[in-house]
């Protein structure tokens, strides 16, 4: 009836349950005419009624699935925050189980092909986002999805996301063609990110600051991978110009894990194998500021008074480091900070102030 189609119009545009005096006022429908529809549809088990302890009781559509979906298709919010809205929903709500199952009859509905475009591209959208649906499944939906919407020449077509299967394939064809940016690029849109991988990108294309950030994220959440991908990447540029970035980088990596004596084994490696006189490339002041957090005072000092670092110019190419250690051991060396020029302060506050943060962070 088409009063009924009003009424669970604005039972599915409000999430939220609402009283039979709230549908009259959006429908228009006077209330006892509202009760008496709720009353039949409640019986049709197509709304939920919500006990009060007053005769205003509260309605809701339901199939929850549906609600979130006709909120998808007609809600005001932008399709991107429908889909995110949804996929939240569905993570909650279904398991594995229940989601290849909603795959299976969507993409039976695309097979028929009597669909609306919109709703079918927001659909996949958000089912393929799920974090708990197969990525062969999500390869096959997105596939037949992306037929649906050839067929139809419809423009969502060129919105749609494509499947991890298909990013890693690409990704790992860029990376063999060593397009590293194009690679990263295909393993941030996966819905399964591997964060290893991703920092492996990152240190390929030598952006430590990043790379930093993913690992430091691995470490968190106690993966031990960032071994495994050091030494393989250590392994790979052991044979390259980048032999130093591999070391530099490995042993910042053992620092994060607390492994403080090979650590500072590799950094003094390093010194012995480098012969470049730009370091600031590298990942070393990483090495060096993270060794400041772990408060290894006399490693530093001997480090950058090291015969071979002072060749390299170490301290001059590290100088806010340099006096952020003596800020540290005044008691030691209580003249040596004072040597630091007025254009550094600022620097080596902050250099100072992130130590702390690090200290707070990775305790």
């Amino acid at each position: 009836p088409a009063q009924q189609q009003e009424i669970i119009e604005a039972l599915a545009l409000e999430w939220d349950a609402i009283n039979a005096g709230e549908i009259s006022q959006k429908t228009r429908i006077p209330s006892k005419t509202v009760s008496a529809q709720l009353r039949q549809m409640e019986k049709n088990e197509i709304i939920t009624k919500k006990m009060t302890s007053i005769k205003n009781h509260y309605y809701q559509i339901s199939e929850r699935f549906f609600n979130i979906w006709y909120l998808m298709r007609h809600g005001k919010k932008s399709d991107k925050n429908k889909v995110v809205w949804l996929v939240r929903f569905l993570e909650e709500w279904c398991s594995e189980d229940e989601l290849i199952n909603r795959v299976e009859k969507h993409i039976k509905l695309l097979k028929q092909g009597d669909y609306d475009e919109k709703a079918a591209y927001l659909l996949t959208e958000a089912l393929a986002g799920t974090k708990d649906l197969p990525n062969d499944m999500q390869d096959k939906l997105i596939d037949k999805t992306r037929e649906f919407l050839g067929n139809k020449n419809s423009e969502w077509i060129k919105e749609l996301s494509e499947s991890d299967i298909k990013l890693n394939e690409q990704a790992i064809h860029f990376w063999k063609d060593e397009k590293y940016n194009l690679a990263l690029n295909n393993f941030l849109k996966m819905k399964d990110k591997n964060n290893t991988t991703i920092a492996w990108q990152y240190i390929m294309l030598e952006d430590y600051k990043n790379a930093e950030g993913y690992i430091t994220k691995i470490i968190k959440e106690g993966d031990i991978r960032p071994y495994t991908i050091l030494l393989k990447s250590l392994n790979l540029l052991n044979k390259s110009a980048n032999k130093s970035i591999a070391k530099t980088f490995y042993a910042y990596i053992l620092i994060l894990c607390k492994n403080i004596d090979q650590s500072q084994k590799c950094l003094l490696e390093f010194l012995d194998e480098n012969n470049s006189s730009d370091l600031t490339k590298t990942p070393i002041q990483l090495c060096l500021i993270f060794s400041l957090a772990n408060k290894q005072y006399q490693f530093l000092y001997d480090y950058f008074t090291n015969p071979k670092a002072e060749e390299l110019n170490i301290k001059e190419q590290f100088k806010p480091i340099w006096y952020a250690l003596m800020y540290y051991i005044q008691d030691k060396h209580p003249n040596e900070y004072l040597r630091m020029g007025s254009e550094l302060e600022e620097t080596v506050k902050e250099i100072i102030e992130r130590v702390e943060q690090m200290r707070i962070d990775y305790a």
